[in-house]
This record gives structure tokens, C-alpha cells and sequence, in this order.
């Protein structure tokens, strides 16, 4: 029988790329919260009291795709106008 082996890439929390990227929460949730890729995990409301939240998992190919976009925005703006 073979065996599947099974590789998962690291995740990252949106603090941990707070630390990573030396940038505040906001400014890092701005950045991921509609990246395609990321992972959105959603609590319901349960009473008046407390809010739905959301919580974030960066894969690390999408954090280097947010990190070369953000490097070198021309080169990412023509290729996605090519495209259109």
C-alpha cells in the first residue's frame, strides 16, 4: 500500500505578520482581508452582547504574492491591465 504524504505550507495570523512585517493590525488586515488564497474563518453572533468575528490564515505563497505586489506595484500593475 502507498502511503500519501501530505504537505501543508505555513499559515500565519494576522499578528503574527503584524511582527514579521512591522506594520499595525489594521494596516495588515487591509492587506489580506480580500486576497485570494486566505483563509476566513467566521464565528456566528451568539447573543446582543457579542460581535461575529473573523479570523485570518495567511499561506505563506500569499503573503509573498502581497509581498511582491507591494515591492514593485508598476510591474504588478501592467501585468494585471494585460490581462483585462
Amino acid at each position: 500500500m502507498l502511503d500519501t504524504v501530505i504537505e501543508v505550507e505555513r499559515h500565519y495570523t494576522i499578528n503574527e505578520l503584524c511582527d514579521l512585517l512591522k506594520m499595525s493590525f489594521s494596516t495588515v488586515r487591509l492587506l489580506v482581508k480580500d486576497e485570494p488564497g486566505v483563509l476566513k474563518f467566521q464565528t456566528t453572533k451568539r447573543c446582543a452582547a457579542k460581535r461575529a468575528r473573523t479570523m485570518y490564515r495567511i499561506p505563506e505563497s500569499v503573503l509573498q504574492r502581497i509581498i511582491r505586489r507591494c515591492t514593485n506595484p508598476e510591474r504588478y500593475q501592467a501585468a494585471t491591465s494585460r490581462r483585462i
